[in-house]
């Protein structure tokens, strides 16, 4: 711990305080209806909570649902006891029984993670349908269906969001440790799931749900048999992933004595070079991930899992599966570090993410995969070359419901900006050079109405390409990275990115003046501007309204520029040599997230975008990079944050 930092002391909030916040979290404003305006209630509510701001806060969350004030009166007095409130403690078992039947196992489920472990809200949904908690809705995707069971927790004041993405969706979540605390206390008494430390399992003939957690040894011992259990999750921390094993047996035996009932496996950290082939008589198992790991390969028996629906081995050598396992009808989610996509022709229906792929030298627009996983909503593909670019771009064509689309290679089709069949998309991510642009700038084709994130590296962009995008009605997020923009002038012109608010411009060599036209980028907050050594020059700047920062790495001269121009854009200015945040370890999608402790001063680390409810699988260049772990500390009853940079 640092001494010279003084750490924050968090109070408990007052009655005037508490009560504001109980009402922002039940009626949405400042000030009760009329019918709740009694003093009483908010005197209970102020002695049952002791001014903690979460128990003001879940309590919030199960009274919202009472629309009668005598509800109210039902609940406090499952609160109090002779007319004193309980222990603060009891709060959380109320609003836990008064979770529908089924919620409480996906409540549960936060005692497999760990404490004050921020969460990626896919993968966890991922596991809640492999589990079987998710029960179906016509016209909805099970998927759909989980984040609205993850939106009602957070309603509840049970999850808290930690980030949104620029949609407004959910991005990341985390469990309170006081939560977390008696979550974990719940799913033990109730047999619910079964949590190895360091102590042996006292009775693995009843464990279903086993979860390990390692962070201090490097080798953990439990039993060889678990006749019942359905879930294996293990986690163990970066600094022990490179001698972290199984001790108390080989993997190879451990498929087979835990195989019968298995439907999960979620292997993070844990290191094994291979999997045995008995991986292939797991019959009943829905979801496999094994990350952060030294696996080289899959046996071909894996294409013997008729039921599963995830394999995630994201930070993994895995660079080929047998060509079988493509016929598996069950797949929704496969995400990869580089995997070879194979031609293949078999309808893959219930396929919706497609993550880490590289496409095989026999794509051709006659024969391409893409065309038979029509469903997609996430793709993410690397290695692109002139042989794929039209299958790719003939492809696009019948994806209807992409919602994230990312492309890395030499030579990348332009079509998605145009083709009617993108109308649905959000995110889209793109890595070198667009061919057919003539083409596109011909065209007067509305394009991409929902497009609300771009991300263009090493495309070679002119500014009639820019002038086109200003036209995007949902554009909030736009990054040009790399020598995507070649020219010596930018122009924004007249009224146009009207939703933007994120803007970023980093390694544009040619670049020497920016220029923002006169109602252009109104909603504009933050300007990030890395390594375009050669901007001289920037207008416009002061006619951002809603400019809170700017920020310049390695770019003084400009920053000198600015202060003798406009003293007040110059205060909003952050000056940095060299990004502040973790930048050696980039962080995408697919893990726990953990989190950096620094005493007194918390920052969250800005995570590459995953989607909340499409699966949009890590913003950023390609090829991705999987999640390495990273540990926030955060404080009982109030959250500290600092914006990345």
């Amino acid at each position: 711990m640092d001494p010279q930092i003084t750490p924050v002391e968090l109070t408990c909030l007052d009655m005037v305080h508490g009560e504001e916040l109980f009402c922002r979290r039940v009626f949405g404003a400042k000030e009760p209806p009329l019918s709740y305006k009694s003093e009483a209630y908010y005197e209970k509510i102020h002695k049952i909570s002791t001014g903690l701001p979460l128990a003001i806060i879940v309590l919030a969350g199960v009274l919202r649902s009472k629309v009668i004030p005598i509800e109210w009166d039902d609940v406090f007095k499952q609160l109090e006891s002779n007319g004193q409130p309980k222990p603060v403690k009891s709060i959380w078992s109320l609003a836990f029984d008064d979770l529908p039947h089924y919620l409480k196992s996906c409540f549960l489920y936060f005692a497999s993670i760990s404490e004050n472990v921020i969460v990626h809200p896919d993968r966890l949904v991922r596991l809640w349908i492999a589990e079987g908690f998710l029960v179906p809705k016509k016209a909805e995707t099970l998927e759909d269906v989980g984040f609205d069971y993850l939106k009602d927790l957070v309603s509840r004041g049970l999850v808290q969001v930690m980030e949104k993405d620029g949609r407004g969706s959910i991005k990341l979540v985390a469990i309170h440790n006081l939560l977390h605390a008696f979550v974990e206390c719940e799913a033990l008494d109730s047999c619910f799931l079964e949590i190895h430390h360091h102590a042996n399992v006292l009775d693995p003939n009843a464990v279903r749900r086993l979860a390990v957690h390692n962070y201090v040894g490097s080798h953990v011992q439990i039993p060889d048999s678990f006749p019942k259990l359905r879930s294996l999750l293990c986690d163990f921390a970066e600094d022990q992933r490179s001698s972290s094993t199984f001790s108390g047996f080989q993997p190879q035996t451990l498929w087979g004595n835990f195989a019968e009932f298995l439907r999960v496996i979620d292997l993070n950290g844990l290191q094994m070079q291979r999997l045995p082939n008995e991986i292939g008589s797991i019959i009943h198992l829905r979801y496999l991930g094994i990350r952060n790991s030294n696996l080289e390969g899959l046996p071909s028996s894996i294409s013997n899992l008729d039921n599963l629906q995830t394999l995630d081995v994201r930070r993994t050598n895995v660079g080929n599966i047998a060509n079988e396992f493509w016929e598996i009808e069950a797949l929704r989610h496969v995400l990869a570090e580089k995997m070879l996509l194979p031609r293949c022709s078999v309808p893959l229906n219930n396929l919706m993410t497609l993550s880490g792929m590289v496409p095989s030298e026999s794509w051709d627009e006659k024969v391409c995969p893409l065309d038979f996983m029509i469903c997609l909503r996430s793709l993410s593909l690397s290695g692109i070359s002139e042989l794929h670019s039209k299958a790719v771009s003939e492809a696009l064509k019948k994806l209807e419901f992409l919602v994230y689309l990312n492309l890395s290679g030499i030579v990348l089709p332009s079509n998605m900006f145009s083709e009617p069949s993108m109308r649905r998309l959000q995110v889209l991510i793109l890595h070198g050079k667009l061919e057919g642009l003539g083409e596109l700038l011909l065209s007067d084709r509305y394009m991409l109405p929902n497009l609300n994130t771009l991300h263009l590296n090493k495309s070679e962009l002119s500014q009639l390409f820019i002038d086109k995008l200003a036209r995007l009605p949902c554009l909030a997020e736009m990054e040009l990275l790399g020598n995507s923009y070649n020219e010596t002038t930018l122009l924004f012109p007249e009224r146009g990115f009207q939703s933007l608010k994120n803007l970023k411009l980093r390694n544009l060599y040619s670049l020497q003046e920016l220029v923002i036209g006169k109602g252009a980028m109104p909603m504009v907050s933050i300007l990030n501007l890395h390594g375009c050594d050669n901007l001289r020059i920037l207008n416009g700047l002061n006619a951002l309204e809603h400019l809170q920062e700017v920020v310049l790495y390695n770019m003084e001269e400009i920053a000198d520029t600015i202060k003798q121009a406009d003293m007040k854009l110059f205060c909003k200015i952050k000056c940095l040599t060299t990004p502040t945040m973790a930048t050696a370890r980039e962080v995408t999608v697919g893990s726990w997230v953990r989190m950096l402790d620094r005493r007194g001063h918390k920052q969250f680390v800005a995570v590459t975008s995953e989607s909340s409810c499409c699966d949009m699988e890590g913003a950023g260049s390609v090829p991705e990079k999987a999640t390495d772990d990273i540990q926030i500390h955060y404080s009982s009853g109030a959250w500290i944050r600092s914006l990345p940079e």
